[in-house]
């Protein structure tokens, strides 16, 4: 029998143990499911954990080459992170200013509009 690459991966030298590991692996996963109350809370956990360090890493890759370019012209790091979080809150202020104006016509569009597509609604013959 040749021993292919999947073999090799799985460190086994027949079909017979690809189809062990196979077997295990579902038998694993089934046994995951049912215990779904003690792993289903430590997903929870975990995720309250990790969301907010996964955040952080992110904002740190996608800002550092801003902080970085800022120090580089004579601006240190802490002042370069300050004017970089002002920058950041002041341009999600922008984008709420903007935003509220839009929600509020088409909110009180819909109010003004909602009895019409209800008398509709209800005239329609199924």
């Amino acid at each position: 029998m040749k021993n292919t690459r999947w073999i090799k991966f799985l460190g086994g030298s027949n079909v017979l143990y690809t189809l062990t590991v196979g077997l295990l692996l579902c038998i694993f996963i089934i046994t995951m499911t049912k215990l779904d109350f003690i792993f289903g809370t430590l997903a929870v956990i975990i995720s309250n954990i990790l969301m907010p360090i996964i955040i952080a890493l992110l904002l740190y890759y996608l800002f550092n080459p801003a902080v970085d370019f800022m120090e580089r012209h004579k601006i240190k790091r802490v002042w370069g992170i300050v004017i970089l979080f002002a920058s950041v809150v002041l341009l999600l202020a922008g984008g709420i200013v903007l935003v509220i104006p839009l929600l509020d016509s088409q909110i009180s569009n819909l109010t003004e509009t909602f009895p019409l597509f209800i008398n509709n609604f209800l005239k329609l013959e199924i």
